[in-house]
């Protein structure tokens, strides 16, 4: 991570201005996919500090889902990175958390997602109270769901995926 709250402001701005310019597609539900939402030397960065699999938990370990479906599923909450990762990741991902639950990123998201949100909840958006985390989610050889319903009181799902390359992505 950059070491200068400058930076740091930088790539938040730089993500925030590539959400606003993307255009939500409707089908087969509302989303966007922004391919370089990261500027690639801090890509880069994102990728030397991905911790190793074993700071991992399996996410039906910890009640957020349920089913052998997901038992290849493992989560790292950012908001614990403090007790779970090494010192030497700490400061990065901490940062990370700092600026993605920020209110800047998630103002982004609700803004391009307002129709959708307005519809679901039933009353203006900006009259709802939000909260916002971050994990980062591995999924290991084999995973796979099928399409399906999020909890109805969640909002906006972000995902950030980060291939360790190209040849790694999927249309």
């Amino acid at each position: 991570m950059p070491d200068t709250p400058a930076a740091v402001v930088n790539i938040e701005s730089e993500v925030v201005r590539r959400i606003e310019a993307t255009e939500v597609q409707p089908s087969p539900f509302p989303h966007m996919r922004i391919d370089g939402i990261f500027p690639d030397n801090f890509y880069a960065e994102i990728r030397r500090n991905i911790p190793d699999r074993k700071f991992y938990r399996r996410i039906t370990d910890t009640g957020r889902a349920k089913g052998e479906a997901y038992d290849a599923r493992l989560i790292l909450h950012l908001s614990r990175v403090d007790v779970l990762l090494p010192p030497a990741q700490q400061p990065f991902w901490k940062s990370m958390n700092s600026w993605i639950t920020g209110s800047d990123l998630a103002s982004a998201f609700a803004k391009k997602f307002s129709a959708v949100i307005e519809q679901n909840a039933g009353r203006d958006p900006r009259t709802l109270d939000y909260g916002v985390e971050a994990m980062l989610v591995k999924d290991l050889d084999g995973y796979q769901i099928g399409p399906h319903t999020d909890i109805r009181s969640r909002a906006v799902s972000a995902m950030f995926y980060l291939p360790r390359s190209e040849e790694h992505t999927s249309e």
